[in-house]
């Protein structure tokens, strides 16, 4: 059958900040996680060109694939890469931005002050990355 349309496959999303995310990060580590993210991406890409996995989203293939110990499995992880990262291009911005005032109070309310938060998530970050 002959497709009139087939999505191209999955595509780095347009970034903002090309000169860094000073002071958190800057041009160099930013590039540096822009290049992870494209391997990420194209590995993604070539397990999944030639299958059914290919014309779904990230979120459906996460959920057609998450509990499976075959190929799948490969496809999963590169999924969940890509879509953490999507996540992460999404939540930084070049101008900053500052917490709302309901989120503080939530924090605080949590876990005694937003210092404590910021302590504690520091703590529980470097045990993962």
């Amino acid at each position: 059958a002959l497709k009139v349309f087939q999505r191209s496959l999955h595509v780095m999303p347009k970034l903002n900040f090309d000169q860094g995310l000073p002071p958190l990060m800057d041009a160099a580590a930013t590039q540096a996680h822009i290049n992870q993210h494209k391997e990420i991406l194209t590995s993604l890409n070539n397990t999944i060109q030639g299958t059914p996995y290919e014309e779904l989203s990230l979120a459906k293939t996460l959920t057609k694939t998450h509990s499976h110990a075959d190929h799948r499995a490969v496809i999963f992880q590169y999924a969940n890469e890509c879509f953490n990262h999507n996540i992460f291009w999404q939540t930084l911005c070049a101008q900053g931005s500052e917490r709302s005032s309901v989120v503080d109070q939530l924090l605080a309310a949590e876990f005694g002050s937003v210092k404590a938060f910021e302590q504690e998530f520091s703590s529980q970050a470097g045990t993962v990355f």
